[in-house]
């Protein structure tokens, strides 16, 4: 039984360290009694070097972007007071200055409540890179208002030249393909008017 017990903590400490690998995500200790940062394999990959407990010591923390800096500070203050589980997206920076967006999730090995007296506990975080991800919502953001700032501009088009008893409001403009077919009949029709006008003089 016991070499069962030891042969699964094996085999699921290498699932972990497949999965860090895999999705390129950090976990990390901090004591903060021993004053001790421990990181897994990954960490000067996402961060560009190693962190160390003094950078977790300090505020605001370097490897925070500036502008989360309060939100993440806020984030660990909740989990060190109420054992968390707390979860939130943010930036660091990397010693080489690039940006990188993360998520991280945390807890902690024990609640405030039940430490001794004096001592502050030690958290327990997993960070994972999200910057494709993100820059993947961030395009398709883009994609959507330039088509939006598009179509916006052909229903302004189309209530300029519509004359104001065929004008089809935007609630009933339908898809793009019905649009650009009701914009070709009224072409048509101006254009017939013009040729009748023309004979006519």
């Amino acid at each position: 039984r016991l070499e069962r017990a030891q042969k699964e903590r094996t085999e699921n400490k290498g699932r972990v360290e497949q999965a860090v690998r895999t999705f390129g995500t950090v976990v990390w200790t901090v004591d903060f009694d021993a004053r001790i940062a421990t990181l897994s394999e990954g960490s000067e990959r996402l961060f560009g070097r190693v962190p160390t407990f003094a950078d977790f010591a300090v505020d605001p923390c370097p490897l925070i972007h500036p502008e989360d800096w309060p939100q993440v500070r806020a984030a660990v203050r909740e989990l060190m007071a109420s054992g968390g589980p707390v979860s939130l997206e943010h930036r660091i920076v990397r010693s080489d200055g690039m940006v990188r967006w993360v998520r991280s999730t945390g807890t902690t090995r024990m609640p405030r409540a039940e430490l001794s007296p004096g001592m502050r506990g030690e958290m327990v975080m997993m960070t994972m890179d999200i910057t494709a991800a993100r820059r993947r919502d961030e395009e398709l953001a883009s994609i959507m208002g330039r088509a939006s700032e598009s179509l916006a501009g052909r229903r302004r088009l189309l209530s300029e030249i519509a004359p104001e008893q065929t004008f089809v409001t935007p609630a009933h403009l339908g898809t793009d393909a019905d649009l650009f077919a009701r914009l070709d009949s009224i072409l048509t029709e101006i254009d017939s008017r013009d040729g009748a006008l023309a004979q006519a003089f």
